[in-house]
Formats: C-alpha cells, structure tokens, sequence
C-alpha cells in the first residue's frame, strides 16, 4: 500500500486497541472516532492536515505517523505495540 506506515496502536475502549498503519486509516480515526475532548486541539489538527499534505504528494506516510503519535498521545489514547 502506497500510503502505509509502521502500525500505530491506539485505545478504541477499554481494554481494545486498534491498529492504523496507513494515512486513509489515520485520516479516518482522526475525524471519525477521536476523542470529543482532544478534537481541535493543534496537534489533532496538525495530525489532520499532514494527512491532507500526504495524499496530495506534499509529506510522506511517516511525517503522518509521527504527528498521529503526537495527537494520540495529547489524547492519552497511544496503546503500547
């Protein structure tokens, strides 16, 4: 896959991780299932816009993967591998 990255496993529940490995998925979790406390913040912003950056051919899939990890830890949501 194109936009791939090294997995990144964040809390979906309690006790239920999930795994993103590729910019559509990040893209996906940010605006779909983010915690409603941490939404708008600039790192949660920033993680949404390197996505943009990605698809357009402006950043590489691991510039989203670290901005993702950033977010989700602001968020407390970065479940250990």
């Amino acid at each position: 896959m194109k936009h791939a990255f090294r997995l990144v496993f964040v809390w979906e529940g309690v006790g239920a991780r999930r795994a993103i490995g590729d910019v559509l998925r990040a893209a996906e979790w940010l605006t779909d299932d983010w915690p409603a406390d941490f939404r708008g913040t600039k790192k949660h912003i920033a993680a949404m816009e390197m996505c943009v950056l990605e698809l357009e051919g402006e950043a590489l899939p691991d510039d989203v993967r670290h901005m993702f990890i950033e977010a989700a830890r602001e968020a407390d949501v970065l479940a250990a591998a």
